[in-house]
């Protein structure tokens, strides 16, 4: 069964819920010291500070990204490169290695 699209359609039903629950609940809206925004449904705020979270922790979570790809980047040798002391070297074992797995 797709799980993940009856995982989503939950979470849709459930803010289609939370929604139809919260249309009578209205909130002022301040925006400084004269900027205000009138009776506006309280979903509306909640769901614009979800998405603006979002939104400022997307160059976070890239910048991870990009030191875990250095990371791993690093972490591989480059042919040619001095080997450890107790690796054997290719001339030894050129098909699989000590214990011949490909």
């Amino acid at each position: 069964m797709p799980w993940r699209l009856l995982g989503m359609v939950f979470i849709l039903v459930v803010f289609l819920a939370f929604i139809g629950l919260n249309l009578d609940n209205r909130c002022i809206i301040s925006f400084g010291f004269w900027v205000t925004k009138e009776p506006v449904p309280v979903f509306l705020p909640i769901f614009a500070s979800f998405v603006f979270g979002l939104l400022c922790s997307v160059p976070f979570a890239i910048s991870i990204g990009f030191k875990r790809s250095k990371k791993n980047n690093a972490q591989v040798q480059a042919p040619g490169k001095k080997r450890g002391k107790g690796d054997p070297s290719p001339e030894e074992f050129p098909i699989g290695g000590p214990y011949d797995i490909d």
